[in-house]
């Protein structure tokens, strides 16, 4: 390390490199997340990008490859190549530099993608295995109804997660079983939609060259508007996002005053993971609101 600066052993890039194929002749540090610190790898011919875990969990780069393959394979939206993995290393196509925005045609294109993603059917809500949000373990227990699924694996199994218990409350906790005891009531009927996972925008590559790629999926099949819980919640998305969306989509009447309701997991996860007061203030929040 310099400073905070993340850095790649003489060693590391050996190994990168024969995963690779290619002979790496340098690399660059671009951005660390939860799991793992990302670089630029230059070789003779070009460049790829790496993603190095910094934490144990073996499985967590296949599943990733897995879950960019099964996203690639749909056709709808563009996502990173993989070049290769192993329990340490991931391997993907180098996007280029990423740019501060994207242009209303690119976001409205990227929204008709993400919608027809959407359409992708599953015969139950979950998975055929679990996979991984970040550091934590995403549990994806086929389950019948979008509501047990939800709650069981998305919300309850984090109440005491981390830092939960020293950040929530008993009647925190309450107030959520109380509203999943009238889900059913708030939200639409929908069936099984191959969803991305984690959708924000910082899992949205916006390239210098123009287009957009989904990258750093947790797919599993869900509600479609679950889906879409943290594109206000943070940095918002465009409205051409959501006029894209609604073309291949339709969006169901209300849908925008029900995003809170599905932002529950993200709020108790960061919580977990930080202590996050404004974490804790909006979930909050939301139990006042819909209770």
């Amino acid at each position: 390390m310099e400073g905070d600066k993340p850095m790649l052993t003489g060693e590391q890039l050996e190994e990168v490199g024969r995963l690779a194929r290619k002979e790496s002749t340098g690399w660059e540090y671009l951005v660390s997340g939860a799991a793992n610190h990302v670089f630029r790898i230059t070789h003779s011919a070009g460049s790829f990008i790496v993603k190095m875990c910094k934490t144990d969990i073996p499985e967590l780069f296949r599943l990733e490859a897995e879950g960019l393959s099964t996203l690639a394979q749909t056709g709808t939206v563009p996502v990173p190549p993989v070049l290769g993995y192993s329990h340490k290393y991931l391997l993907m196509e180098d996007l280029g530099r990423e740019g501060e925005t994207a242009g209303e045609e690119a976001w409205y294109l990227f929204g008709r993608q993400f919608g027809m993603l959407h359409r992708v059917r599953g015969e139950y809500f979950g998975y055929p295995h679990d996979n991984y949000l970040g550091i934590w373990r995403q549990r994806n227990t086929p389950t019948e109804g979008w509501v047990d699924f939800f709650y069981n694996h998305r919300v309850a199994c984090y109440f005491h997660a981390g830092r939960n218990d020293e950040f929530l409350r008993p009647e925190d906790l309450r107030g959520i079983e109380g509203i999943f005891r009238k889900m059913g009531d708030l939200v639409p009927d929908l069936p099984p939609a191959l969803c991305h996972g984690d959708f924000w925008m910082n899992n949205v590559f916006r390239k210098e060259t123009g287009g957009i790629v989904l990258i750093d999926p947790a797919i599993h099949y869900g509600h479609p508007e679950a889906d879409l819980a943290m594109t206000k919640m943070y940095t918002p998305f465009p409205e051409a996002f959501f006029e894209g969306y609604g073309a291949s989509y339709p969006l169901t009447p209300g849908w925008e005053e029900r995003l809170p309701l599905y932002q529950f997991k993200e709020l108790l996860l960061v919580i977990a993971q930080f202590g996050h007061g404004e974490s804790v203030r909006r979930l909050r929040e939301i139990i006042a609101r819909f209770s």
